[in-house]
């Protein structure tokens, strides 16, 4: 499968319903916690995906940090994984403190980083779709009700509905190519279980989740198996 990067010039937006746009634009997890290079083994997944595309010198890529917070794993990705002038990273959060945050990291960044290779915007003033479409979304660890004292397997399901992540899903593959790749680590529910959409993807790599897994019909928590190893990262093969 190729990577369909046709340029956001000759883009259609995809049409969103008003439920996968209430729920991409709300803040589900309240943690602003974070690190440079968190998800290694996921981020290099990522990259090994891109190599088989680095000889088409003409092509650009557009990758996006869905729940950026400060900024610390768009950073990551373009100076770590993505240095490459073809890679354009844009990170959305929707809080502005930690927005302002990213963007004073950014300038900081000793050597400078050119200017346009990272771009933070807040999701409530803006559709992550305008900056669009992307070739990589990254959703990591933001797609989950986790962290908050006394939570339980009731509390995810009344807060984090098995609907919203459905809809949280749709929400970003409506703003993905064909041919690109959605990485997620952490999530309270499991990505296959979204029988309509994930029948257009394929997994291709491995990595450690830790947020436990809810089922939603028995609200109760899921027992671990393969010490933690999920998919996390998929290629779309069809729209």
């Amino acid at each position: 499968m190729s990577l369909q990067n046709t340029g956001k010039a000759n883009w259609k937006i995809n049409e969103v319903t008003a439920k996968q746009k209430e729920v991409g634009q709300s803040q589900i997890q309240f943690s602003h916690a974070t690190a440079m290079n968190r998800y290694p083994d996921e981020y290099s997944a990522v990259q090994k995906y891109f190599e088989s595309f680095a000889t088409k010198k003409a092509m650009k890529f557009s990758l996006l940090s869905f729940g950026s917070s400060t900024g610390e794993e768009a950073i990551t990705l373009a100076t770590m994984y993505f240095n490459d002038t073809k890679f354009n990273l844009f990170g959305v959060d929707l809080d502005q403190e930690s927005i302002d945050k990213a963007k004073a990291s950014v300038a900081s960044q000793d050597p400078k980083l050119d200017s346009g290779k990272v771009t933070f915007f807040n999701g409530k003033d803006v559709d992550i779709r305008e900056y669009g479409p992307y070739d990589a979304i990254f959703a990591n660890s933001v797609l989950c009700y986790h962290g908050t004292r006394g939570v339980n397997p009731k509390s995810i399901v009344d807060k984090y509905p098995f609907a919203d992540f459905e809809a949280s899903l749709g929400y970003l593959d409506a703003s993905l190519n064909v041919g690109g790749v959605l990485a997620i680590v952490n999530t309270n529910y499991h990505f296959s279980d979204v029988e309509n959409l994930y029948k257009k993807y394929r997994p291709i790599s491995k990595c450690y989740n830790f947020v436990p897994k809810v089922d939603a019909k028995n609200v109760a928590y899921e027992k671990m198996t393969d010490n933690g190893m999920l998919d996390c990262v998929w290629v779309k093969e069809s729209a």
